[in-house]
């Protein structure tokens, strides 16, 4: 990163982050962390921009990722593999007393039997903290362009989800909090 000075006393950061690890697996339930399934590896490139004093920061990222594809018993195409592109961004406040967090992204899968699947989403949280004392509430939505999309489920439409959560949190000790929240989903 990289620290740019706009006047005295008015800081801003430029930061970036690179990062090649393990690609997804076959389905978001096949997690890789252990036994990597996956021979491609997932890129993933960040930039952002903070304001120091303001504790503000616009932050914008993609990732690129080969999904492979699955196999039957019989050695029949089960799931095709597919490319992955997403594109994100974020919008963070942090301070003493107020936290805000939205980011948002677009997600495309692309495979030869069906095409260019989209799905795009948006999470929002914030917080208020009265030491010891905090309340936070969360809005999650991702909304499927397509019906089907393999990576997700491989017969049946895959459904727009939307969840918002409201909690009450009580910090303990630095390392311990005791919370208490609630969720509704609906359609």
């Amino acid at each position: 990163s990289f620290m740019l000075q706009e006047r005295p006393g008015c800081y801003f950061m430029l930061g970036y982050a690179a990062t090649l690890s393990n690609g997804r697996g076959r389905s978001p339930d096949e997690v890789l962390n252990v036994r990597d399934l996956n021979p491609a590896k997932s890129v993933l490139a960040g930039l952002y921009l903070q304001q120091i004093d303001w504790g503000v920061r616009l932050g914008f990222n993609a990732l690129y990722d080969r999904i492979p594809g699955e196999l039957d018993a019989r050695g029949l195409p089960l799931r095709p593999s597919q490319d992955e592109l997403m594109l994100g961004a974020h919008l963070l406040i942090d301070q003493e007393v107020f936290w805000f967090l939205a980011e948002g992204y677009l997600l495309d899968h692309t495979n030869t039997t069906l095409g260019l699947r989209r799905a795009g989403g948006l999470f929002a949280e914030a917080r208020v903290t009265i030491n010891p004392v905090f309340i936070y509430g969360r809005f999650d939505l991702m909304i499927h362009a397509a019906e089907i999309d393999p990576f997700f489920d491989l017969l049946a439409p895959v459904e727009s989800t939307r969840e918002a959560l409201l909690g009450l949190g009580w910090r303990i000790t630095p390392g311990l909090v005791l919370k208490v929240e609630g969720s509704l989903g609906f359609p």
